[in-house]
Parts: structure tokens; sequence; C-alpha cells
């Protein structure tokens, strides 16, 4: 079995940890009966088609790819591998699947559904006070699903009495430029995607976010638990065991073609308390009754 994912391992270790135990449960153990080819690219996006032909030429007998980019690489270069996909927003759009009943294809998995949630997010923030009313969004450009759900908040935020200042993030070099371009005069909230790009430079929108008391909203668990304020997200285990459910079954002789997209049903609501003390922020207790989980 091959991984390909943009993400750090330190970035992807909950989610792992949860897969190879998913496996584990269906009888699959690595150096017994499985063996994982993994390509990290660390944030890096741009390194993802190589790596997609690394795994490619290893002929593996299915390839999870971890993201909207590194489902892309992969489309490109194979038609014929079975690829389980995670973490992508909208593979109808993205042209990965035909249908969510009916794939087609060699992909199938598990749809973020991310794209549904943007009204949510920007609700989110808005209830966080009456002076949440200009949010700067980072998302980035070079990301399809990014994209996409960049569109709708757009669309969406004037519905809300919001002004959006949308901000395009391909690198790291670019989101400093921007922070420093902020800094003279910060908007009320940041919404952050939670692409590899911006992941890969989380510590720096938070170090940003606190110093001039800004909260923070992702749509990553794990980036809640870093240091952002809040995350609206699929249940990250959710996913994963969904995702183990379909290597099983096509190691087992399922087509992809044959195995409907599923997307997710619980969602997770994680509060950083830690860091809401940081911007001296008091929460409305409305939120607590929501939370899946508080970070203290």
């Amino acid at each position: 079995m091959a991984v390909l994912t943009p993400f750090s391992a330190s970035f992807e270790a909950p989610g792992w940890d949860a897969f190879v135990g998913a496996l584990r449960e269906r009888g699959w153990n690595e150096g017994h009966n499985i063996v994982f080819h993994i390509r990290r690219t660390q944030g890096r996006p741009e390194r993802l088609r190589d790596a997609a032909a690394e795994l490619i030429a290893l002929q593996p007998d299915v390839i999870v790819g971890m993201s909207t980019p590194a489902v892309q690489a992969l489309r490109e270069q194979t038609s014929t591998i079975p690829v389980v996909m995670r973490g992508v927003a909208d593979p109808v759009a993205s042209g990965f699947v035909a249908s969510l009943a009916r794939p087609s294809g060699n992909i199938t998995g598990v749809s973020a559904q991310v794209g549904d949630l943007n009204e949510k997010f920007l609700q989110l923030l808005r209830d966080l006070g009456p002076g949440i009313a200009r949010i700067a969004l980072f998302w980035t450009p070079d990301n399809e699903g990014s994209r996409r759900s960049k569109e709708i908040t757009a669309a969406v935020a004037p519905t809300l009495g919001i002004s959006l200042e949308p901000i395009g993030v391909n690198t790291p070099e670019e989101l400093d430029a921007a922070l420093a371009v902020m800094s003279g005069s910060p908007p009320s909230a940041l919404l952050v995607h939670a692409t590899p790009a911006l992941a890969a430079s989380d510590q720096a929108i938070i170090a940003f976010a606190v110093k001039h008391r800004l909260p923070t909203l992702t749509h990553s668990s794990r980036m809640a638990r870093n240091g952002f304020l809040l995350s609206y997200a699929p249940d990250l285990i959710e996913g994963v065991r969904l995702s183990a459910d379909y290597v099983d079954r096509i190691l087992r002789g399922a087509k992809p073609a044959d195995l409907p997209v599923q997307q997710p049903t619980k969602f997770e609501f994680v509060i950083n308390l830690k860091t809401a003390r940081a911007i001296a922020l008091e929460l409305p207790p409305s939120f607590f009754a929501l939370a899946s989980e508080v970070i203290e």
C-alpha cells in the first residue's frame, strides 16, 4: 500500500496511528501481510507530482491520497491503480469521481465536505461578538478545493454582514509577506483553510493572531490542538476508519468504481481555551455547550 501526503509526519501522526490501528483490526499487519510506502512533501505541494511518480513506479495495490492536491497528482499519472482519497473537499467538482454514488473510475474514498461548511465558519466567528465584522480569509490558489471554498465564502459573507478579505498563500514566503502587510491594519478575525501550505505555517499564523489578539478558526482539529482558537471539521477518527475500510475492501478484490464515496456524518467543534486566554477573549457560553473538545 502506498500513501501520498503533502503534510508532515508530525501533523499526520494522530490520524496515521488510528489508520494503522484500523487496518490491524481488519487483519492487515505491517511486516506480516502489508507493506507501507509513504511519500510526504512537508507542506510543499509542488513536490507532489514527483512523489506520485515514485509511488506509481512501485505498482502498489492501492494508494491513499491525502488532500485535493495529492489526489490530483495521482489522477494525472494513473487511471488504473486504485486510489483512496481523504481530505478532499469536493471530489465531484474536482473531477475525481463522476458522482458520489457511482465514482466510475479508479478513485473513491471519503469526501471532507468542507465546502458545505463555509457559512458555518463565518457564523461561528460572527457569534464571537459584535466587533467581528472584517475577516481575513487565508486560502491557497494552487489548491482546487481551497479555491472553490473561497468562492463560496466570498458569496456568503455579505449576506451575514461580513467584510471578507481573501489572501492567497501558496508558500511560507507569501504568508510572511501577507502577515507583514496585515500588521498595519489587522482584521477582526482570521479564517484559515487547512491546506498543506497553510498547515505547514500554522505557528506563524498563531503567533500573529496572539500578538494582535485575533480569534482564529480553521477546518482542522489538529490545527486547533496546535494553537488555533477554534476548529469545526469532520471527525478525524471517523474519516480515518472509513478510509481504512476502503483499503481493506480494495485489497480483498473490490473495485473503486463500485464503492460509493462516503461523506462525513460526525463533526468536531474544538475550542482551545489556552489560546482564548492568550488573546483575552471570553467565549460565549453557547460555544462550550456545542464543543466536542475543550483544550485547557
